[in-house]
C-alpha cells in the first residue's frame, strides 16, 4: 500500500475526522492502486478496518 501511503505523505489523501474517513480525488486512489496485487490491497484494508474499530 506504499502508493496511497505517498498520497497521504504529499498531502494529495486527506483523514476527514467527522466522516471517519479518507478522502482523495478516485483517479489518485486508482494510480496508487495500479499495479499493487489485490492481495495486498485486501490485507491492508483489513489491517486498517482493524486499527480503526
Amino acid at each position: 500500500m506504499n502508493g496511497l501511503n505517498e498520497l497521504r505523505e504529499q498531502g494529495r489523501m486527506t483523514w476527514i475526522e467527522q466522516e471517519h474517513g479518507w478522502l482523495a480525488a478516485p483517479e489518485e486512489i486508482l494510480n496508487a492502486l495500479n499495479g499493487e496485487s489485490l492481495a495486498g490491497v485486501v490485507s491492508g484494508a483489513a489491517v486498517s478496518l482493524e486499527e480503526i474499530t
